[in-house]
């Protein structure tokens, strides 16, 4: 059944017309406590759960944190050594090693 309603429409309650079927607001399904199928009060707790500082990261950057070491160029290894880097190694730093090994360049020779 249709109804249209011009101006707003206030109420507690909004029924289903078919048990089991839920109601569709806006092509929204609300049934039995879920919202199109998913229990978003589990949703809030994760999401309080999940530390503030990781709560701006896009899908994009979980996604390639969640591929390191499986679909990525960074393999799990190569990560660790991130993680043990104990200075400042970028174009600008000035940086000191133990031991360099490896071989001359055609330009130094």
């Amino acid at each position: 059944t249709t109804t249209t309603i011009s101006g707003p429409l206030t109420t507690d309650t909004i029924n289903e017309e078919t048990s089991g079927a839920g109601v569709t607001i806006d092509s929204v399904l609300l049934k039995d406590g879920l919202v199109d199928g998913v229990d978003v009060s589990a949703l809030k707790t994760d999401v309080d759960g999940f530390p503030d500082g990781l709560k701006s990261f896009t899908s994009a950057q979980i996604t390639e944190l969640q591929n390191i070491g499986v679909e990525t160029t960074i393999s799990g290894t190569q990560w660790g050594y991130l993680g043990n880097i104990d200075q400042n190694v970028g174009t600008t730093n000035d940086v000191t090693f133990n031991n360099i090994t490896g071989t001359v360049a055609e330009w130094m020779e």
